[in-house]
């Protein structure tokens, strides 16, 4: 009777703290496109996998990839290609990192199954160089898709998978630029 008891005031608190039962089946797959680390671009693919039971809707998910910005040039954001469509896809730059989101017409993540390609290429307006080698998220090693731990999933504002870097609000809302 005791352990019943327990189990249901566990229940009850979690039910009452709003603690999320999918934190932890959303991950990352990434490859790194560009893998010199002084580079005029940074270039990467991106697979958000869900491994839960239920469909997640991607437009509940921001994704963070963290790096150094060189120099004061505006940065521009491109999708070059994504399964579920370049216009569905917004970036945000913060001091520190890149935050990608979604609008509600980009669908949702199956139950096991998982977002689609996404191909991010990032930019200075005057293609100053960046010096990736000591940012958090890249790593050149990747050439083929794998899991990876410092690209950042927050689902509905709580991060649920991968490792922070740093970073700090700096301008919102940048919409991608249409590829060339």
């Amino acid at each position: 009777m005791k352990k019943l008891r327990f189990f249901v005031l566990m229940l009850i608190m979690i039910l009452m703290c709003g603690i999320s039962i999918y934190s932890q089946p959303l991950k990352v797959k990434y490859i790194c496109l560009e893998k010199n680390p002084q580079s005029q671009q940074i270039k990467f693919n991106l697979l958000l996998f869900n491994d839960s039971s239920v469909p997640v809707p991607l437009s509940e998910l921001k994704i963070r990839y963290y790096y150094s910005k060189e120099g004061l040039s505006n940065e521009e954001f491109h999708i070059d290609y994504a399964t579920i469509g370049s216009s569905n896809i917004i970036g945000d730059f913060y001091r520190g990192y890149i935050e990608i989101s979604f609008k509600q017409d980009a669908g949702i993540i199956p139950n096991a199954g998982n977002s689609g390609e996404i191909q991010v290429r990032i930019n200075m307006s005057d293609w100053t160089v960046y010096d990736q080698s000591n940012d958090h998220s890249f790593n050149p090693s990747l050439t083929e898709w794998g899991e990876y731990d410092r690209i950042t999933i927050f689902w509905k504002n709580t991060r649920v998978s991968g490792t922070e870097g740093y970073g700090e609000p700096i301008l919102s809302n940048v919409k991608p630029s249409p590829s060339p």
